[in-house]
């Protein structure tokens, strides 16, 4: 298994220059996870690389869209070697399936320009963003960062889609989680995303992690 997971945040995929075991990102964290539970084993650091999408521009100085940036992902990790990718963004209030469509679009590209990766290809998005998969499991988030009172359950952390920086945006109720917690982790991304249960997740989780978790299962494995 060589797997490249392309995503847009350091704190999705980690950390560049840093201890990949230490410093993975949540949604790498995830990834390899989803993997190794189908596999029945964990995946050694190196089985999972992270790069983070092109930032690509057309000629006139805007950025290119996702279907581009999908494109050449797939296409550079098949001239790397890797046996599977992985790509996943935030939805960041993109309406319904829009930026979802725009990532296929991406893989149909890379299958008309005769890639064989792009049937090895799953992509994804978290609604609407990733810390709101980090916020599904509240033991998980009770344990890592010694909530005190305890964080109560959020049954539909998908529903967390205010504007960013507004109170129930992911990152800002993720944040305050932090704030409140006795335990500071070195990298509280990457522990929460370690002790959730992917199943928990999955569950309330349902239209983002629970999606990307089949397709991951069906076209790199």
């Amino acid at each position: 298994m060589r797997l490249l997971l392309a995503s847009e945040g350091g704190r999705d995929i980690g950390r560049s220059g840093h201890d990949p075991e230490r410093h993975a990102g949540a949604v790498r964290v995830l990834v390899a996870r989803i993997v190794g539970h189908k596999l029945g084993r964990q995946l050694k650091p190196e089985e999972v690389v992270a790069r983070k999408l092109p930032r690509l521009h057309h000629g006139n100085g805007q950025p290119s869209g996702y279907p581009r940036k999908v494109d050449l992902a797939i296409k550079g990790a098949m001239v790397d070697g890797y046996t599977a990718v992985v790509i996943v963004v935030d939805r960041d209030r993109t309406p319904g399936r829009e930026r979802l469509k725009s990532l296929e679009k991406g893989v149909a590209m890379a299958r008309a320009g005769n890639c064989p990766l792009a049937d090895r290809t799953a992509v994804g998005v978290a609604i609407e963003t990733a810390e709101a998969w980090l916020l599904a499991d509240e033991v998980a988030l009770n344990a890592v960062l010694g909530l005190d009172p305890k964080w109560t359950a959020l049954p539909d952390p998908e529903t967390l889609g205010g504007r960013p920086g507004a109170g129930d945006h992911p990152k800002v109720v993720f944040s305050k989680a932090l704030a409140e917690g006795t335990c500071t982790p070195q990298e509280p991304y990457t522990s929460v995303a370690e002790a959730a249960n992917l199943d928990t997740v999955t569950a309330r989780c349902p239209n983002g992690f629970g999606e990307l978790r089949k397709r991951v299962v069906s076209a790199c494995l």
